[in-house]
């Protein structure tokens, strides 16, 4: 992609489907009730924020256009289309960073959904969760939490998705912890 594409604006359409993302990723929240008392807008200005650095959608670049993007799919949920998101974007240690950080979001909730059904005490026994089930499918017995961060994108990005498989599953077991 030609530098000059990369750095310019992100089209008044492109704002239109990060913003239908966004308020898709607030409602999944919100009935979870994991988001604070905030109103859609300012929590979209705060994960806008800490998806690329800025809260307003009015300076976002088309480089940073599949980070936010990916950002709030997976934070409603859609992570096959967060980890498709990623693999088109063209740098490999922004990959890792975003998927690790979409298996972290998965370990959250695994662990929330194991502490509601009285299987943990807290929500970090979603990380022992995927690590043990990423030792077993990569074969590497050693493997730590840390040390998945490093493995390629792509691996990383199975993790996510056999997580989210997971997850349901969970969900299916013990259905009383759904909100």
């Amino acid at each position: 992609m030609a530098n000059f594409y990369r750095n310019s604006l992100l089209s008044n359409k492109q704002k239109g489907m990060l913003c239908i993302i966004a308020a898709d990723a607030y409602k999944f929240l919100k009935n979870l009730d994991l988001v604070d008392d905030l109103p859609l807008a300012a929590w979209r200005h705060r994960e806008q924020k800490a998806a690329y650095g800025c809260e307003s959608l009015t300076k976002a670049r088309q480089n940073d256009y599949a980070t936010i993007k990916g950002h709030f799919q997976q934070l409603a949920q859609q992570d096959d289309k967060a980890y498709l998101t990623y693999l088109k974007d063209d740098d490999k240690i922004q990959k890792q960073t975003q998927t690790f950080w979409h298996l972290e979001q998965q370990a959250e909730l695994i662990g929330s959904l194991l502490v509601r059904a009285g299987k943990a005490q807290d929500k970090t026994t979603g990380q022992a969760y995927i690590l043990a089930a990423a030792k077993r499918i990569l074969g590497q017995p050693s493997l730590t939490w840390l040390k998945i961060k490093d493995l390629d994108p792509n691996q990383i990005g199975n993790l996510v998705i056999n997580a989210k498989r997971n997850l349901k599953s969970l969900q299916k077991k013990h259905p009383e912890t759904s909100l």
